[in-house]
């Protein structure tokens, strides 16, 4: 499997400048046949976050680790985020798509699991008694539930951190600031930009560093390695002049609201677009857009502050085109 995976033309809008997905030049790189990073022991806590960016390299239907120990982890199942303890399971929301780089986050606070698909609320799960794995833990492999594509820019902090949290830094990497010191709640953070010698199980230098104070390095399993992503950090682009290609339409952002937010799309030739919102029962409480549209992108923001709090659906309708995504209004 070990290829330069290419994903220039891949693209999507952070903080309102256009960057390839993952912002990072290097990665783990798993082919889901025995590869992982073994780790001898991470810090353990009862509130937590997970996160990573992930580049799935197949259309499987089956687990998926990203970070776990004996009896507990983070993992994809059915390329849904999943968090796995002691036989309970907590699946929810949409299907991470295949071949294409994409922010995954799970927070936790003791009580509930928020998960977050490029920093937008994906899922929600109440649990009592979650734990982060203690002792030996590994980076993309449990048991024969192995990872098969890329992970980068693992983190893992001893709190629940916030959906703007989550937003504000997942485009970079972190400095000193975060790592230098156990103030930001920071306690594993694995760039995979290089590999070293760092002593773990005396092989030579197929180690990856551990950037947070408590230095969990890790040591590369099977046919582990690390891959350039394919993605050219900090580039602007302008973002008129990109050629469309299809019909999108984008996770609404913030999520959950109050009262506004706001809705990307685009549309790759004229078209009749309309955009509508409805209530849990089907009920249309608003048109967002109803009209013909240029080829394009676009962006319509959307006020709930008439509404009750609540589970809303918005839709899009072009062409022989339509989608349908969840957002929540939380007052």
């Amino acid at each position: 499997m070990k290829q330069l995976i290419l994903l220039m033309t891949i693209l999507i809008s952070l903080n309102g400048l256009l960057f390839a997905q993952n912002p990072f030049s290097m990665a783990l790189s798993l082919d889901g046949d025995g590869d992982q990073v073994s780790l001898p022991s991470v810090q353990g806590s009862n509130s937590f976050t997970i996160e990573a960016w992930v580049f799935i390299d197949t259309n499987y239907s089956s687990w998926r680790t990203i970070y776990s120990g004996s009896s507990r982890g983070f993992f994809l199942k059915d390329k849904l985020i999943n968090w796995w303890q002691g036989g309970d399971r907590f699946l929810g929301g949409d299907t991470i798509p295949s071949f294409e780089w994409h922010h995954i986050a799970l927070a936790y606070n003791d009580t509930n699991f928020f998960g977050y698909l490029d920093s937008i609320l994906d899922t929600m799960s109440s649990y009592f008694g979650g734990t982060l794995p203690l002792g030996a833990v590994g980076i993309g492999g449990h048991n024969l539930e192995y990872f098969d594509g890329l992970i980068d820019e693992l983190r893992i902090w001893n709190f629940m951190r916030s959906q703007t949290q989550i937003h504000n830094t997942m485009g970079d990497t972190l400095g000193p600031v975060y790592y230098s010191s156990a103030d930001s709640g920071l306690i594993a953070y694995w760039r995979f930009d290089e590999l070293e010698d760092l002593g773990i199980n005396g092989d030579g230098a197929d180690d990856v560093r551990d950037y947070s104070i408590y230095g969990s390095h890790g040591d590369l399993v099977g046919d582990a390695t690390l891959d350039i992503s394919g993605a050219i950090a900090g580039i602007e682009l302008d973002y008129n002049n990109i050629q469309l290609k299809k019909f999108t339409l984008s996770r609404n952002y913030p999520n959950p609201f109050n009262p506004t937010t706001k809705i990307k799309y685009s549309v790759p030739q004229s078209s009749n677009v309309a955009i509508k919102v409805y209530d849990v029962l089907g009920n249309e409480v608003a048109t967002l857009v109803n009209e013909e549209k240029p080829a394009g992108r676009y962006e319509v923001e959307f006020s709930g502050a008439e509404l009750t709090s609540g589970i809303y659906f918005y839709q899009i309708k072009a062409g022989s085109f339509v989608d349908t995504k969840k957002m929540i209004l939380m007052k």
